[in-house]
């Protein structure tokens, strides 16, 4: 729901908001916020001050007011749906990206594992852990790419663990970072998972259903006449995973 800026752009207002009311959500149920760095959680304040959110949760002494601390084996169910928080465990330190909620959400078609911004120790304890039970499972057809494709996550561990077909990369364009790194995009699609990104296709929306999972990209959805990048048209087709999408 981040970031905002000192110049007054805050993206909660100006982009979360619109989104829900176009989608025609006036209220929600539950907000994660991963962490309290600006780029997740800048928006937040503006999304409660506008959505009524029944509750919230957040890292443990993130500082993220009225929240309820994420720890893992925490679990609830919605409509068929398990959603089941993985990280951080009892007692963890705040420690930034690291304390960052991982969140999963399984259905009967698939999973979604969503890891906020941790790296690569982190990373390599959530595969630890998850070779204990079932309880502890990572492996997900769907996964939200730790720290914008950064190259300090990512661990080629976890990225076997999850046998990810989609590892979507949440990043901005011309961002000072160089996220996603090449390494890492090549390494998911080494994997066998195609990588959108949403600096280069824009919002994603992805179902997973019966039929497997389908990506819409609003870059392709609701083309713009005045896109140059999209008169070249070329399509992506990532056939490790058997998806096939336009980035344009």
């Amino acid at each position: 729901m981040g970031p905002s800026t000192p110049d007054g752009f805050d993206s909660g207002e100006r982009v979360v908001i619109p989104a829900l009311r176009a989608l025609g959500v006036a209220r929600l149920d539950r907000a994660v916020v991963s962490h309290a760095d600006n780029d997740h959680s800048g928006g937040f304040a503006a999304v409660r001050s506008r959505t009524v959110i029944d509750s919230a949760n957040a890292p443990e002494d993130s500082g993220i007011a009225d929240t309820l601390p994420c720890v893992a084996g925490e679990q609830w169910e919605w409509d068929g749906v398990t959603f089941r928080f993985m990280h951080p465990p009892p007692y963890f330190p705040y420690l930034g990206n690291d304390a960052s909620c991982v969140l999963r959400v399984a259905g009967k078609y698939g999973a979604a594992l969503l890891l906020g911004d941790v790296g690569k120790v982190i990373e390599r304890d959530l595969v630890r852990r998850s070779r204990l039970g079932a309880a502890s499972a990572i492996n997900a057809e769907v996964v939200l790419v730790s720290h914008h494709g950064a190259a300090n996550a990512s661990d080629p561990a976890l990225v076997e663990a999850t046998g990810a077909r989609l590892a979507i990369m949440s990043t901005g364009h011309g961002n000072r970072f160089g996220h996603p790194r090449v390494d890492v995009t090549r390494r998911w699609q080494d994997a066998g998972a195609a990588t959108p990104d949403t600096a280069r296709d824009g919002a994603i929306r992805v179902r997973i259903g019966e039929a497997g999972i389908t990506v819409e990209t609003r870059r392709a959805a609701r083309p713009r006449l005045w896109d140059a990048a999209r008169r070249e048209n070329k399509p992506l087709v990532d056939a490790a995973a058997g998806l096939s999408y336009r980035p344009d």
